[in-house]
């Protein structure tokens, strides 16, 4: 049987909010910034770094980065681990070496889409982790 860990970054009972390892950043870039379940997340750029338009923009046509150090991680470790992962997700796990990520999808039994995921393999051929 496989052993499921979930990490869901919980916020701490102290007051404080939690910031990602690209808060400075996004505060130097002058984002506005929110609390999102006990984290302080950026939600967009203002007009003097391009806006929302011009980071669509850059995205579609270039590259984005998403910090998901705030999200949770889902780890399955034994001899059923990969056959989870087959099941509940949509791309093919067998073809991950150690080490290598895929982006892929979490998906309800009907095939309807529930998130997406970026999914890796650890340095174990049983481990599979999924943000």
């Amino acid at each position: 049987m496989s052993a499921v860990e979930a990490t869901t970054h919980e916020p701490s009972t102290t007051p404080s909010v939690r910031k990602t390892p690209l808060n400075a950043v996004h505060r130097q870039m002058g984002a506005k910034m929110v609390e999102f379940n006990g984290w302080d997340m950026p939600v967009e750029y203002p007009a003097s770094v391009g806006g929302i338009m011009v980071e669509h923009m850059a995205v579609r046509t270039g590259v984005g980065i998403f910090d998901v150090s705030h999200m949770g991680d889902i780890r399955l470790a034994g001899p059923q681990a990969l056959a989870a992962v087959q099941h509940i997700s949509m791309n093919d796990a067998s073809r991950l070496a150690a080490r290598q990520a895929q982006y892929s999808a979490l998906l309800y039994p009907q095939g309807t889409f529930v998130s997406r995921r970026l999914r890796s393999k650890g340095r174990k051929p049983s481990t599979c982790c999924g943000n």
